[in-house]
């Protein structure tokens, strides 16, 4: 039977712009792994209960419980919760998940919880532009395309959000592949990157998720996590 892999993500996991399914890295990853895919990227989702998921139950830390079993376990975001955010990134004296750093710490808890003696993979977003909040509203309502090196609307760059991912996750020993350190490419300052390997500056284009899933099988094979 073919080993199983679950993804938890927003729209770069859903696949989102590409003309044809099988481009999306989750895809070309289980291709490689001889493995089968179960996809759970749902677009324009955050991983907190902020912004544009914190009234439809679709924020992954709402999300993850419902997840199939699996032999491993994938989850790439924070994109959207620093584009799209209405909550400060960390908490005041606070468990609410409408926080990201909170959202983060319950979904590497509860994913360790769900999956006992599965491993898990945290996938963080790499240097990109795009359009969010960061000049906008608390109801998320106004954007403008921007680098994600300017602050958003809550006053944090996605580096702030790549940050907390990889400090929380390595407090519960969860590996992460750090996209926004390691994916060789900038398309936040680089209009060949952008051309090279994005749709918009933002969602990867087929090359951008054949290079996403050619790092996260070098990333799971390094590890013996599949």
């Amino acid at each position: 039977m073919a080993r199983r892999v679950v993804f938890l993500g927003d729209s770069i996991t859903m696949g989102y712009g590409l003309d044809h399914a099988e481009d999306r890295y989750s895809t070309v990853f289980c291709k490689m792994a001889g493995a089968k895919e179960i996809n759970y990227g749902i677009t324009g989702t955050l991983m907190a209960r902020a912004g544009l998921s914190k009234t439809d139950g679709t924020a992954f830390i709402d999300r993850y419980a419902a997840m199939e079993a699996a032999d491993l376990a994938v989850v790439f975001g924070a994109t959207n919760d620093y584009f799209w955010t209405d909550a400060p990134i960390a908490p005041e004296d606070s468990e609410d998940d409408r926080y990201f750093l909170n959202a983060v710490r319950h979904l590497c808890l509860g994913l360790k919880g769900k999956y006992p003696g599965v491993p898990v993979v945290f996938i963080t977003p790499y240097q990109m532009r795009g359009v969010g909040n960061y000049l906008g509203g608390k109801d998320a309502l106004a954007s403008s395309r921007h680098n994600t090196d300017q602050r958003n609307f809550v006053g944090c760059t996605l580096a702030d959000y790549v940050s907390v991912l990889r400090r929380i996750c390595g407090e519960n020993r969860i590996p992460v592949l750090d996209l926004f350190r390691d994916f060789k490419a900038d398309a936040a300052h680089s209009d060949v990157d952008e051309a090279r390997f994005t749709l918009d500056g933002c969602h990867p284009n087929a090359a951008g998720h054949r290079r996403i899933a050619e790092m996260l099988t070098a990333f799971c094979e390094g590890r013996r996590l599949l």
